[in-house]
Order: structure tokens, then sequence, then C-alpha cells
């Protein structure tokens, strides 16, 4: 029995996390005539994506024996399956620790599985001729950022049939990196914004990037998502002759354009490549005051946007996971293996010819504010052809030395998008 089978037969679902994943699950449970009994966000008033939020509330509090019912075992919904939905996989074990701490024994919380039970939904939609492509589902679905699991109605849309007599070899992601500018410099940045110098920005060659990434896709067989960044993408004077030609690359699912939303591109033909079905555009909020300078030229972008026809994602963060510095941690096996193995940033970058696991390592080996662990990339450039294939097998499989380097995703917030004084 599937994991689709599985909810069909409990009578109640309650979903933990009323965010992108967990507004997936209801509409999947929806489209089964599956019952929802209960929506649990432990922040109602923030969630954007449920349109009805009367449905979400906090979930009860577990130390206080469900208020007026004495036990655990009490409670109507004590034998609900609750499907824990926070991406986080560090944040989703610890609930379900604290779920089952306090009796609860139907807890569903694993990525892999989550994506599984997404998976079953579209086959059998497939499989009854009533599956409909719609990348809007398939953006934010966990199944394609998922290294452990194929989404073969995803593949199949684009083309992609997994071979049987080799090895399929697929990235769910994969950061293009274009340049190193931005005309932001926010504390805490991803990419490393707030340790730039001056000298240290740099456009990358369109020629030099765009061969990079043609050999990487001959030497895999898909690539689910390209996301084009920086820097801030759109500051590159090449933006849409790249763009352009990553549209027209073989093997690519759609392409994601990441940007703080206050950069304008110029000229109605990049509008129109941006309006292509296959690109997502999707821009970063850091919650500022209506009226400062930066929603101006946001909501501006953003009207630009809606004008055009173009889809896009507005991802608001009001708080940032601090990485922290660049000393080595004395982090045990199994510390450095839950560093790596609960992290939302892996990202695969392609960033000046190497293949990093994620920006961090990229930019900090740029910056030499981490050491040069050669194990930790595929240097694209300077790997004969014959061999990369292999090459990008291990490294999809390897842990990199640079998470000794970082808090990871465990560690505390910091405010989003505070500026340094200094601009780089």
């Amino acid at each position: 029995m599937n994991l689709l089978s599985q909810l069909k037969s409990n009578n109640n679902i309650i979903i933990y996390g009323a965010g992108k994943i967990g507004h997936l699950i209801d509409q999947l449970c929806q489209e089964n005539g599956i019952n929802v009994s209960a929506i649990w966000d432990n922040n109602p008033d923030k969630v954007l994506e449920f349109p009805e939020k009367e449905r979400i509330s906090r979930p009860p509090k577990l130390s206080d024996g469900f208020g007026e019912h004495n036990t655990t075992e009490t409670y109507p919904l004590f034998n609900a399956l609750i499907i824990v939905t926070m991406f986080s996989a560090d944040t989703a074990i610890k609930v379900a620790d604290s779920l089952r701490a306090h009796g609860f024994k139907n807890i569903l919380y694993e990525r892999s599985e989550i994506s599984s039970l997404l998976i079953d939904h579209c086959k059998t939609l497939s499989q009854n001729n009533q599956y409909e492509f719609d990348l809007d589902k398939c953006f934010i679905c966990p199944a394609r950022r998922d290294d452990h699991i194929e989404c073969e109605i995803f593949n199949q849309q684009h083309g992609v049939i997994k071979k049987e007599t080799d090895e399929f070899v697929s990235l769910p992601v994969m950061g293009f990196l274009l340049t190193t500018k931005c005309n932001l410099t926010c504390v805490g940045c991803n990419h490393l914004r707030d340790h730039f110098d001056k000298e240290d920005n740099i456009d990358f060659s369109k020629d030099n990037i765009l061969s990079d990434l043609r050999k990487l896709l001959d030497a895999v067989d898909f690539i689910k998502s390209i996301v084009i960044v920086g820097g801030e993408a759109f500051m590159h004077p090449d933006f849409e002759t790249i763009l352009k030609k990553v549209l027209s690359f073989p093997k690519i699912g759609f392409v994601q354009i990441i940007s703080n939303g206050t950069v304008m591109p110029k000229g109605n033909s990049v509008f129109e490549l941006l309006s292509n079905s296959r690109v997502v555009v999707e821009i970063s909020g850091y919650g500022e005051k209506p009226g400062s300078a930066r929603v101006k030229k946001r909501d501006k972008f953003i009207k630009k946007l809606s004008e055009k026809g173009i889809r896009f994602r507005y991802d608001e963060a009001a708080q940032w996971f601090d990485f922290g510095g660049f000393h080595k941690r004395s982090l045990t096996t199994e510390e450095f293996e839950t560093n790596y193995k609960n992290c939302c940033f892996v990202s695969n970058d392609l960033f000046n010819g190497q293949l990093h696991k994620c920006s961090r390592s990229a930019y900090g080996l740029y910056l030499n504010k981490i050491n040069n662990y050669e194990n930790d990339y595929v240097d694209i450039r300077s790997t004969e052809t014959n061999r990369l294939r292999k090459n990008i097998k291990d490294f999809i499989k390897m842990r990199p030395m640079a998470c000794y380097h970082c808090n990871g995703t465990t560690g505390k917030t910091i405010p989003a998008g505070v500026q340094v004084l200094k601009k780089a």
C-alpha cells in the first residue's frame, strides 16, 4: 500500500505547518476526498499560502494536557495521522519528537516520505488521465528538490525518460551564479555580500559560464531546475543573452531567477523571455517598512511582472539563519552528518567553473574564507569530459568539508536584509 492509499484509509488528518508544502498536502487531500480535521501552525497570523485563514489554528499546548482534556489520549484527534510539513528537516524532527513524547503515534515527517506522497498523487492522476502539469505546484513541491527520489511525471513532462541501462544522473536543483555584484549589502547574506570588498566584484564572462553549463549538461541526464542568481542576477550586462541561451539548452526542467526586486531589467525583450512558461521569478522580501526606497522599487517591479503576465513569487522573510563565522567547528561525525542532512541550502552551485554544494562553499573559497578542500567541488573546466560524469556522480553522494565551517540551519537567526554601513 502506497502512502496515498494509507491517507485515504485514515479518517482524520492533521496538517502541521501551513506553509507551501502544507498547502500542497491540503490540496492533495481535497482532490482525493480525504478529511483534514485540523491545520496547525505555530504562527497562524503570518501564514501567506492558505486563502482560508480561518481553517488554521495554533496547535494545542502539549504541556497543558490539551486544555480541557486531562490527557492526550482523551483528545478527540489523538488517533489522527499528523503530517509535519516544515521544510527544515531538523525542525520537522523536533516537532515529531515532541508529538511522540506526548503519546501521538501516527506521524509523517520525513522529507522523502512527503515527496513520495505527492508523487503518488500525481501518478494516480496520470493513470486516470486527470493530470495537468502545473509549474506553480511543481515549483513548491519538495519532490523536485529531493536528491533521493525521482518524480517520473515531472521528468516525462520535460522529455526525460529514466534510462534502464545506465545509472540516472540528475541534479534536483543547480544554482547558476552569474555575478558577485549586488546593489545591496545585507548582513548575513547567503552569498556573503557583506564580506566583499570592491575589488572582489566581478561579472563572469557569458562565454565561460555558458560553456561550463553546456559541458555539465553533456555529463548528466537531467537538471530539474536551474536557479539563476548573483549577487543580483539582473545586474549582469549579458543577462538577457544568458537567459535566452539557458532556455534553449536541453535536459533542463524549469528556470528560477532569484532577485531582490529592486533592479528593473531594461528593454521589453527581457520581459518577453521572463514570460516563458518555464520561468519563475522569485523576489526576496526583507520586511522593509512601507514607503521605503527599496519597497517602492520592488512594488514597481512586481507591478511590471503582473502587467506582463510573468509567473513570479514573493517570498517575505523577517529572519535568516545565522550561518556564523568561517572558523572550523569541532563537530563530531554525527553532528557533521546532521549539519548536512538538515540543511535547506544545498543548491549545487555552478560558480566560476566549479560545481559546489552551496554558495557558502563557492563564495567562501573565492574570498579565501574557507580552505581549498579539493574534494568539495568538481572543477568543470579542467576535468576531461569522459571523467566528468563519474565525478558528478561522486559529488552528489559526498558531504563537503565546508560544512565544518558553518552553523547550518540549526542555529540562531538574524534579522533579514540589514545593510552594512560600508558598501562593497
